[in-house]
């Protein structure tokens, strides 16, 4: 059966405590250099020529039920980054254009709105209908009765753990905050930033994902 684990990853990122879009910490943004590397070492745990997740199928009711949330939640991963990397793109052509579209005007309110409608897709990704463990994975906490963080897949004394992995737009999840209409160039400049640093944090956590799906794909004989 699957259980909640009130065991919280400590492990985990807290991408609210480090990088913010205004004060000193948002330098931390510009230095990516290591955590790009780890992410891409990550990445390659996943990638589907070493980790096929279509393979996590095994005979053990608990087990195949945590199995099936650990793929929905990687495909919403996936179309997470997607979103990302489309609207990244979006905001690096407004702000290439010339002359510069100015704070609060048609053009600057318009970018806002669909940025903001980008949000709302990637924290409705983290809210997969069909599967409310795979939810649990990847939303916050805060939005189920139980605050407990991991899943426990157990059987006949088999234990594994499937670690809370928030990928929402909060800031215990990816850290993307709202743009306004008001937002100046370098407003913009700076949630680029944060989008770069939101994907490295995607990236890391479907990795870990993935690990948690290496440690029940072949659970012992019982």
């Amino acid at each position: 059966m699957i259980t909640s684990n009130i065991a919280i990853n400590h492990d985990m990122p807290q991408i609210g405590q480090k990088a913010h879009l205004t004060g000193p910490d948002h330098r931390q943004l510009d230095n990516k250099k290591t955590s790009m590397k780890d992410a891409g070492e990550g990445w390659d745990k996943i990638n589907k020529d070493n980790f096929p997740f279509s393979k996590l199928q095994v005979s053990n009711f608990g087990i195949n039920t945590a199995a099936q949330s650990i793929r929905i939640a990687d495909r919403a991963m996936e179309k997470i980054e997607t979103h990302i990397d489309r609207i990244k793109d979006k905001l690096l052509i407004h702000v290439k254009k010339y002359p510069p579209f100015l704070a609060g005007s048609k053009e600057r309110v318009e970018l806002s709105n669909n940025f903001n409608v980008f949000r709302k897709l990637i924290d409705q990704l983290t809210f997969p209908p069909e599967d409310k463990t795979a939810g649990k994975i990847m939303a916050n906490p805060s939005s189920f009765e139980s605050k407990d963080r991991d899943i426990v897949v157990e059987h006949k004394g088999f234990s594994k753990t499937v670690h809370n992995r928030q990928v929402h737009t909060g800031p215990d999840g990816l850290d993307i905050p709202k743009l306004s209409g008001h937002a100046t160039n370098d407003d913009i400049d700076l949630m680029i930033k944060k989008l770069d640093f939101a994907k490295d944090t995607l990236i890391k956590r479907r990795s870990g994902l993935a690990a948690d799906a290496s440690g029940i794909m072949n659970p012992p004989e019982v």
